[in-house]
């Protein structure tokens, strides 16, 4: 899948934090991420706003960091 630019800004630093972060507490990380992200999609769909979109997409690249360093730590 090849990710926006903008999402791969975000990614970035997201990386050098995760790879230094156990699973365990990885998955709390998701838990909070997919809540704001979903709050972050209906404040966008309502208001139409720019700072709820941007909210989104460190929704989603904070998903596909989190992918990328499952799988870097499976091809360990």
């Amino acid at each position: 899948m090849k990710l926006a630019q903008r999402l791969i800004d975000l990614i970035s630093p997201l990386r050098r934090r995760l790879r230094s972060m156990p699973a365990e507490q990885m998955g709390l990380w998701l838990d909070v991420a997919g809540s704001e992200m979903s709050r972050a999609f209906a404040d966008y769909l309502r208001t139409q706003d720019a700072s709820a979109l941007a909210e989104f997409d460190r929704g989603v690249a904070t998903l596909a960091a989190m992918s990328g360093e499952l799988h870097r730590r499976r091809a360990i």
